[in-house]
């Protein structure tokens, strides 16, 4: 897991997700736990988007459609991406092979090196995520948190009293 502060906005998903009833929960129901009056649903789900993406990386939520998760798509398309750079000549060449059949020669790369630059920013999966579902790592750092917390608290009382 990698190690980050959490934003506000992080550790609100993170809570919602904790505290829900069941396992996995729907983005749009997502949306609305975490929506301010004021702002446009729209503007709250992009802002979502990115923020679920980033605890994705850490490893605190798993995001899902209506298929697979998006741990599974990284993996597929990591695993893809090797089988190209162990032999790129000629993964290149069925490149070339597929474009010309098509009667396509224009989509060709210049090179092998262009050709797998482009394989590798082409590399991550994207997918439209309907459900969430929180890692045990994420509920250890809501955990954590909230442990935190009430140490930060006792602590404050503590210097208070004397």
């Amino acid at each position: 897991m990698i190690e980050m502060r959490l934003s506000a906005q992080g550790r609100t998903i993170l809570q919602a997700l904790d505290a829900a009833p069941e396992e996995l929960v729907w983005m749009a129901d997502l949306v609305e736990l975490i929506a301010r009056p004021q702002t446009r649903r729209g503007v709250t789900r992009a802002s979502l988007s990115r923020t679920l993406r980033r605890l994705w990386r850490a490893g605190l939520v798993e995001l899902l459609d209506d298929w697979t998760t998006l741990s599974a798509r990284d993996e597929q398309a990591r695993a893809k991406l090797a089988a190209l750079e162990a032999d790129p000549a000629a993964a290149y060449a069925r490149h070339q092979e597929f474009w010309q059949s098509c009667g396509e020669p224009q989509y060709i790369a210049a090179s092998v090196e262009d050709y797998m630059a482009l394989r590798r920013a082409n590399a991550r999966p994207s997918m439209r995520v309907r459900m969430v579902r929180i890692t045990a790592a994420g509920r250890a750092s809501v955990n954590k948190g909230a442990s935190e917390k009430l140490t930060d608290a006792a602590n404050r009382h503590r210097r208070g009293a004397a």
